[in-house]
């Protein structure tokens, strides 16, 4: 998929329509090339959005995009890499919902899960971006996380009810 906003969302009522599961390429890049966004969202109870794909929202002039994906259940399995990286600064990925799951325009969800063979990259020339990974009960982390900056480091933020975090390289 390639387009300046991407979309993909779970119908409400459709039992076999409750799960996202991306293990493509989706590219969204503006006109102006300061990065795109990506919506994954499961609407309903009992949803489930992974990504073992690239979701690719990078700035090639300017800021990175923007990556939500939400839904009961969350993951960003292996083989998984979201890049919204910009040559002046990194963009804003946020994963299961958004900073201490206070934002009210993406829902909360259930379980997030990254895994060890998963990549987030919100790297900027200039300044780093946000990453946030967010659930109410469980959040898992063991992917690798960056968001580097020159002059200033990014913001990445794991956080919710029940938290386990591996050991892997983390970088901002």
């Amino acid at each position: 998929i390639n387009a300046v906003t991407a979309e993909l969302k779970a119908a409400g009522g459709n039992v076999y329509a409750l799960a996202i599961n991306n293990s493509g390429v989706i590219r969204a890049t503006t006109v102006t090339h300061e990065g795109g966004r990506i919506l994954l969202k499961g609407d309903s109870v009992g949803s489930t959005v992974e990504n073992s794909g690239t979701l690719d929202a990078h700035g090639e002039s300017g800021a990175g995009g923007d990556v939500v994906m939400t839904g009961e259940n969350v993951g960003v399995m292996n083989g998984g890499m979201i890049d919204v990286t910009g040559s002046t600064s990194g963009g804003t990925i946020r994963i299961g919902g958004g900073a201490q799951g206070q934002d009210p325009s993406v829902p909360n969800a259930r379980a997030t899960y990254f895994a060890p063979v998963a990549i987030l990259r919100a790297d900027g020339s200039l300044t780093g971006g946000s990453i946030i990974l967010f659930a109410d009960q469980s959040t898992r982390v063991y992917g690798t996380l960056s968001a580097k900056g020159a002059d200033e480091g990014g913001h990445i933020e794991t956080s919710g009810g029940w938290i386990d975090i591996a050991s892997v390289p983390v970088v901002s």
